[in-house]
């Protein structure tokens, strides 16, 4: 039965994701920025990338001509900055997203059962995830083409063809462009499919064999050589292996605080909601597999309890970037959802599950919406200093205080709204940002030249507050310092880049609450 969306054949259900989905596009045309954490490195190196002719960029920069991952949003980020401004441009990119999603979850969910759109509106505040509010864009996008292979997978593994392996190769292609983590839970469900499917129907030859096998496995080969080839090159940046934060990540994953926990405190009444939820489906499901009627063998079932083991046995900050938990936390309740879509509840359990999703989903949007207005002011203030500072620029920002969501008071979340928005300042002014993590990292396509990387010459940028030699970088022009509040006292491990700044640099201007300041090297005019 075809999965597409027809006006026709739209059922409550998706009538209610429709509505969900309007509403949680609301937050974009009410902020003046988007908000997200990386967000504004994305805009500088999208900015970098799309050639536009500042002398400053060549200075800096070169692209990396090997196929990356990470490379989808940024030439889409790219493309519509040809057109339109950096904040509608990343507008357009997350309202995309947001879009995708719900769309890509309908396609998975329907091919595992042609009358489970019922599902859907439970799985609609995965879509604002933690990611998403990091600015992760390549990762939700990911997300979106799990989903569609997951979907691709279903349609066609009782019998593969040339046609529906190529498509397969593309999207596990599109997987690759975007992040590898989706891309190896991807090649996961793929390869659990074929198992369940050799072991329900035994080949009868092995000519039978190859015909079933041979299809999905060379749509691997493209990707997988893709991968080795990436993972052979010298990596920039920190790699380790730490386990040290596991107990609390698998408390954060039973109760989805990892995944899905942003900005406010009362984000987890709602998780309670859509927990008990899950817990309903879990136990429906439960007692369709001890019945027999459906078969504890079936691919979304077996691929979450291999995803529960990876979340154990994967160190947390395997390979660069991390936060290897969190992402592998995000297909636990879709693949939990893929699993119970299989089985057909009581329809007062399918009606419960529906309204619960929606609640979760738009509740989630009211109880962030303050946050982010206040985090959209803050990030205003940068913009406004951006008149003062004059274009291609090199220029950097530090915070004295950090400004995490209030979520960081239950658990460790590392991300302040405010760490990249000095990269807006540099997208504004045709400038560069020292401290754009993108181009000193080697799983994005635009890097610093090598002797012009100021991120690692300046010293620690990110740690609040930093630890920096500014002599280092005589060419550095502007500082951007975010203080908190004008009538507190600096804290004490601060009166070190204080010091420089008062001995190196002039006070230019500052915004009317004194919380930003810009400062201007003495030697600049």
């Amino acid at each position: 039965m075809s999965t597409r969306v027809r006006l026709g054949r739209l059922s409550g259900a998706d009538v209610a994701v429709v509505a969900v989905v309007a509403v949680q596009l609301v937050p974009l045309v009410l902020l003046s920025n988007v908000g997200s954490v990386d967000g504004p490195a994305h805009l500088l190196g999208a900015a970098v990338l799309g050639g536009a002719p500042q002398e400053i960029y060549d200075t800096y920069y070169y692209r990396d001509r090997f196929p990356l991952p990470n490379l989808l949003t940024q030439h889409l980020l790219a493309g519509l900055l040809e057109v339109v401004t950096p904040t509608t441009a990343e507008k357009l990119l997350v309202g995309l997203y947001l879009v995708a999603f719900p769309l890509a979850l309908r396609r998975a969910v329907l091919s595992v059962r042609p009358d489970a759109s019922w599902i859907v509106p439970v799985g609609l505040v995965l879509a604002t995830n933690t990611f998403l509010m990091w600015g992760f864009y390549n990762f939700c996008f990911a997300l979106v083409a799990f989903l569609l292979g997951v979907a691709h997978v279903q349609r066609h593994r009782a019998s593969w063809s040339t046609r529906s392996a190529l498509g397969l190769t593309a999207i596990l292609l599109l997987c690759y462009v975007t992040h590898l983590v989706p891309l190896v839970m991807l090649a996961l469900f793929l390869c659990t499919s074929a198992a369940v499917d050799l072991h329900r129907r035994p080949p009868s030859s092995r000519r039978e064999l190859v015909g079933r096998v041979a299809p999905p496995a060379l749509a691997l080969v493209p990707v997988a050589v893709l991968t080795l080839a990436f993972l052979a090159r010298p990596a920039s940046g920190e790699f380790g292996l730490g386990y040290r934060q596991l107990p609390h990540h698998l408390f954060d994953l039973l109760t989805l605080r990892l995944p899905l926990v942003t900005y406010s405190r009362l984000e987890y009444l709602l998780l309670l909601l859509l927990v008990s939820s899950l817990v309903l489906l879990l136990v429906a499901l439960a007692r369709e597999l001890r019945s027999g009627r459906t078969d504890w063998r079936a691919p979304a079932l077996l691929t979450l309890v291999l995803t529960l083991a990876l979340y154990v046995v994967v160190p947390e900050n395997l390979g660069q970037g991390g936060l290897m938990h969190a992402r592998l936390s995000v297909f636990v309740p879709l693949l939990l959802l893929l699993a119970a879509a299989a089985v057909r509840p009581a329809a007062w359990l399918r009606v419960t599950a529906t309204a619960a999703g929606c609640i979760v989903a738009l509740g989630m949007v009211v109880v962030r919406l303050p946050v982010q207005l206040d985090v959209d002011r803050k990030i205003e203030a940068y913009r406004e200093l951006s008149s003062s500072v004059e274009p291609q620029s090199l220029l950097v920002g530090f915070r004295l205080r950090g400004e995490e969501p209030e979520a960081s008071r239950f658990r460790p979340l590392d991300q302040d709204p405010l760490l990249h928005a000095p990269s807006l300042v540099a997208v504004l002014t045709a400038g560069v940002d020292a401290g754009h993590y993108e181009a000193a990292t080697s799983y994005f396509p635009i890097r610093f030249r090598p002797g012009r990387n100021a991120f690692d010459a300046l010293g620690d940028l990110e740690q609040v507050p930093p630890q920096v030699d500014l002599s280092a970088v005589p060419e550095l022009r502007y500082v951007l310092l975010w203080q908190d509040e004008a009538a507190r006292r600096p804290p004490a491990d601060a009166r070190d880049v204080l010091r420089q700044l008062d001995e190196g640099f002039r006070l230019v201007r500052e915004t009317a609450d004194g919380r930003l300041l810009l400062y201007e090297r003495r030697s600049g005019r």
